[in-house]
């Protein structure tokens, strides 16, 4: 835990007086505060629960959506809808989810908190969600920005029984500490910073949504004459792919390859365009040997890039560090890291000014070109985001589990030769460095931060917004820490 302490010594009386007359060192970890404080109760107008409907209830196709706990997840302020399901819509309850309201995880992965920018109104969170409206007593975003650190997080779940297999923190929230420091300029600070955070990972998603629309008007306006039909199963399609699966037959896939294979520019496979691909190691002991593993840094420790950390919009949402002396399979700076395996196949991530020594495992692919410009490569990247989103990436896809994507089908899945000039207009969406990117964060100013991030964030691609929304997720960390008892 990043906040949480565990006394030196406990003494007698202490464990006599505790509820549970226990010695388990978690049963005694606590989170003190320095400053002043109110509890998260006093900060609330209005408390909603959330409802179950039912697995017998969800459908594949519904304007309506059930919003599980998982669209709550750590590395985001914002919900990840892309998690929402589909719902019957006799089922559906009326939550009135608008602007600005908080919604609280208090079952399995408790004290998540989302803040939501946009009205939903067609959907419906489910009963381990707890819908929260803050009132005027203390600056909202502040306290926003509180609740969406490990702080508060981590006071949840000290409050919460253990040994269940689902966890089960009931109104623990409530009762969560909020710091009130003795600087009013820190409670400013953190707000300003908190709605930073939710102006950089919209804009964020706006830039992923956009690189794709660029990619589908660039095919759909520059089509040859040819118009798409579509066909049923040839024995030409069997002698192509080998395989009798549905997926790579469908009007759907069909359609996809038409506008490749149609374009007036001609198109590749990246074998074709010199990439070349290199599985990941196999990183279990058998293989190996032992391995030491960490989740923060720490010198000489190989920075291991796993697929299963890569998200949606192709960053990075964790890196784990691990020691080991055999010589693994590197990854270079440029190299594409591709998850190749399981339900987020598909995904994948560029690295881009990366030190140390980098590897991933056995279920991401290297896709490498050793001549080729960067903003190539990153187009590649991001054809690879509009396959996976359109379905391509699974339709190429055999196995259980989510499948497994085959090495010998970059000799077939084929790549648009765009204009130079419209890959660096797609390149520049997803990455666009500036050594000043990060310096009104770094060197903060309550007078200038909010007319110099406008700037920022309107000229930043992907990789930078995800550098810029670390830092200050970072920043407020600290000040954090500086309110609490070391």
């Amino acid at each position: 835990m990043q906040f949480a302490r565990l006394p030196k010594t406990i003494s007698f009386n202490d464990l006599v007086g505790h509820k549970n007359k226990s010695l388990s060192p978690s049963d005694h970890t606590t989170i003190k505060v320095n400053s002043e404080f109110v509890y998260l109760e006093k900060l609330i107008s209005n408390v909603t629960y959330g409802k179950e409907v039912g697995g017998f209830n969800y459908v594949e196709i519904s304007k309506y959506k059930f919003i599980r706990t998982k669209c709550l997840q750590s590395n985001s302020i914002l919900l990840n809808l892309e998690e929402s399901i589909g719902m019957n819509p006799l089922s559906f309850k009326q939550f009135n989810l608008t602007k600005h309201d908080v919604l609280i995880v208090k079952d399995s992965n408790v004290g998540e908190v989302c803040y939501l920018d946009e009205d939903l109104p067609n959907h419906t969170i489910s009963g381990g969600i707890v819908k929260i409206n803050l009132n005027d007593e203390l600056d909202n975003f502040y306290v926003i920005g509180i609740m969406k650190s490990s702080f508060f997080k981590e006071q949840v779940d000290l409050m919460t029984p253990k040994g269940a297999t689902i966890k089960h923190s009931k109104d623990s929230y409530k009762y969560t500490k909020i710091p009130i420091p003795s600087k009013h300029e820190t409670i400013q600070k953190i707000s300003l910073l908190t709605q930073s955070l939710i102006k950089k990972e919209r804009e964020l998603r706006n830039k992923f949504k956009l690189i794709n629309k660029n990619i589908e008007e660039e095919l759909r306006n520059n089509q040859k004459g040819k118009k798409f039909s579509h066909k049923s199963l040839t024995y030409k399609d069997l002698l192509k792919y080998n395989r009798f699966d549905t997926g790579l037959y469908t009007r759907a896939f069909k359609e996809i390859e038409h506008l490749i294979d149609n374009y007036n520019n001609g198109s590749e496979t990246i074998t074709d365009m010199g990439f070349y691909s290199i599985r990941g190691q196999n990183l279990a002991i058998s293989v190996i040997g032992k391995s030491i593993y960490s989740n923060s840094y720490k010198s000489n420790f190989h920075q291991l890039y796993l697929p299963t950390h890569i998200t949606r919009y192709g960053t990075m949402n964790k890196i784990i560090y691990f020691g080991n002396g055999v010589k693994l399979i590197p990854i270079k700076n440029e190299d594409i890291i591709f998850g190749a395996e399981g339900f987020e196949k598909g995904r994948s991530h560029i690295l881009i000014n990366t030190e140390g020594k980098l590897t991933t495992n056995y279920h991401g692919t290297i896709l490498r070109h050793n001549n080729e410009h960067l903003h190539k490569k990153i187009f590649i990247k991001c054809m690879l985001d509009w396959f996976r989103e359109k379905g391509v990436i699974d339709a190429y896809s055999v196995g259980g589990n989510g499948g497994s994507f085959s090495t010998k089908y970059w000799k077939i899945l084929r790549f648009p030769l765009f204009k130079d000039e419209k890959q660096k207009v797609i390149a520049k969406l997803y990455c666009n460095p500036s050594d000043d990117y990060l310096n009104h964060i770094s060197n903060f100013d309550l007078k200038t931060y909010s007319d110099l991030d406008s700037d920022v964030t309107k000229n930043s691609g992907i990789l930078d917004l995800d550098s810029q929304i670390k830092a200050i997720k970072n920043i407020v960390d600290d000040e954090i820490k500086k309110m609490i008892a070391n």
